[in-house]
Order: C-alpha cells, then structure tokens, then sequence
C-alpha cells in the first residue's frame, strides 16, 4: 500500500499568483508521465522531492529539471524543498545563491520560469528528517527565509509540511505551531503547509489514520 500526502496550503494574506485560489497540492514520488494525472486532479502545487542543502551547490539533476519543467508547463507550482537537519548563521548567504540561481539565473532558463515557492524543512514535528523542537524550526527558517528574501524577495516562503495525529502530544499540529509561532517563526513565513494521510476505508494496518482530521477541519 504507498501513500500519498495531501498539501494543504494557507496563505498569509498573500496574493497566490501561481497557484490561483485553491489550497489542494500533492507530495510523493511522481514521473514524467504521471505529470498529466496531477493537472486532472486539479493540483496547483507539487513537492515531489526535490530536496536541496542549505549549503549546497546551485544546481538541479535533468530529472529535476524535467519535472519542474513538466509541471510548469501544466500550470502547476513546483515547491524545492530546503533540507534543513542542521543550519549554520552563514547559511543565508549560499541560500540566497541557490535562489538567485532558480529565479533570475540558469536553473530558472533550465526549467522555463522562475521558481516561487521554496519549501524549509519537511514534517518537522514527525520526530524523523529534519524534525526538531519548534524553537530550534523557527531559528533554521529565519536563517534560510532571510536568504530567500534576499535573492528574490517576491518569492514565497513555505512552512515544511506539519503532520497531524491524535498520538503526538506536544509535537502536534497546533502545539508545535503555537510554539514556533511563539519562538517568531511566523514572520519568515509566507505560506503554511499542513499533510493530512487518510485512507479511502480503514485499514487494520493503520487503525489511526481513520483518527485524522480532514483537510477541511484542519483549514478550519
């Protein structure tokens, strides 16, 4: 059985100029030609695994070339994601390198358009990846937001994709949110991004995921 995640996106009084209204996205491991299945769904973003290091070198595999450019194509919104288990301050200089590169350089001519979206970190409250307490999350992303704003300040800043489970104590969705918000993680961010599993019928190999709250409760 594989699992897609639903992407759910709430903007911050912010204007979605490339994903238009709607708030309904996609992340997992797609190919080329699936691109077209996406644009039938009516996805208007796709993280599909396109991790890049802070510190990292400016530049994209042709696979991920091919990707954002196919789904750019499709009108739809291709979010990189910055992997972010550890950030030094210095890291906002090579960040806002890595952004330049995709948005008013090479990468952005590799794949047709610039990109808009940059996604930090992933499910950081899931105890895996890049998970780490709330107040250490809103110091990582006000390290990489500031190069992102730097290098493209009409870009999007998007919340690394927080999961939502009745067992997660603490690391819950809106414990773990107060607390980053608290920590003034809030004001680097652009966009949030809460995943939301679930099943079509319940399963006995996941008996909690019929527990989860919709992508709707979770909106609000």
């Amino acid at each position: 059985m594989r699992l897609q995640t639903l992407v759910i996106f709430l903007a911050l009084g912010m204007a979605f100029t490339s994903v238009g209204e709607g708030f309904f996205g996609i992340s997992g491991g797609i190919s080329q030609d699936q691109l077209p299945y996406l644009a039938e769904l009516g996805a208007d973003i796709v993280i599909y695994g396109f991790y890049i290091g802070p510190q990292g070198e400016p530049e994209a595999k042709p696979r991920d070339r091919r990707l954002m450019r196919g789904l750019l194509e499709l009108g739809i919104a291709p979010v990189p994601t910055f992997w972010a288990p550890e950030v030094p301050p210095e890291a906002t200089t090579s960040v806002a390198a890595i952004v330049g590169y995709f948005t008013a350089g090479p990468g952005a001519e590799e794949i047709g358009a610039p990109v808009r979206y940059w996604q930090i970190g992933n499910e950081e409250n899931g105890g895996w990846g890049t998970s780490c307490p709330p107040e250490e999350y809103a110091r990582r992303v006000g390290i990489i937001s500031a190069g992102i704003r730097q290098a493209c300040p009409e870009c999007s800043v998007v919340m690394g994709g927080l999961l939502d489970g009745p067992e997660m104590g603490d690391w819950a969705l809106e414990p773990y949110l107060r607390g980053f918000l608290a920590a003034g993680g809030g004001e680097w961010v652009d966009v949030y991004n809460f995943h939301y599993y679930g099943l079509a019928q319940p399963n006995p190999r996941l008996p909690s995921a019929q527990t989860y709250r919709t992508g709707e409760e979770i909106a609000g």
